[in-house]
């Protein structure tokens, strides 16, 4: 199953206030049932545009959201096909600024399993 491989990525830009949000898919093998209990990664790699595309469609299985003084809810990401990763610009007012939080949750069709990726962020002016 596909398992995000890598924090929310934050880069403010100052005119506009943009926060890109880039996100990767991988798929590491069988969540559970690894021996001993132990995690282990099976086939570490990239999921297929196929199948980023899929979770990205309707219904959004791929989420952005935000805490702290700049909220933002729940809304869709998009993926790009030619970065191969999961897109949310996050527009950030002048302010306020300081401390927050955002998260990626993923959620997988046919299945009860979440997985998420959480990041703290500092909007700065």
């Amino acid at each position: 199953m596909p398992v995000l491989a890598a924090p929310a990525y934050l880069a403010a830009s100052r005119l506009p206030r943009l926060a890109p949000i880039l996100v990767t898919a991988a798929d590491y093998g069988p969540p559970f049932g690894c021996a001993g209990g132990l995690a282990q990664a099976v086939r570490p790699g990239r999921i297929g545009d196929a199948a980023a595309v899929a979770l990205a469609s309707s219904p959004c299985r791929v989420t952005f959201s935000a805490i702290g003084v700049q909220p933002k809810s729940a809304s869709c990401m998009k993926y790009d096909t030619r970065s191969h990763q999961l897109l949310f610009n996050w527009v950030l007012a002048k302010s306020p600024t300081g401390a927050g939080g955002v998260t990626v949750p993923v959620t997988y069709p046919g299945v009860d399993t979440t997985t998420a990726k959480s990041q703290a962020v500092t909007i700065t002016k």
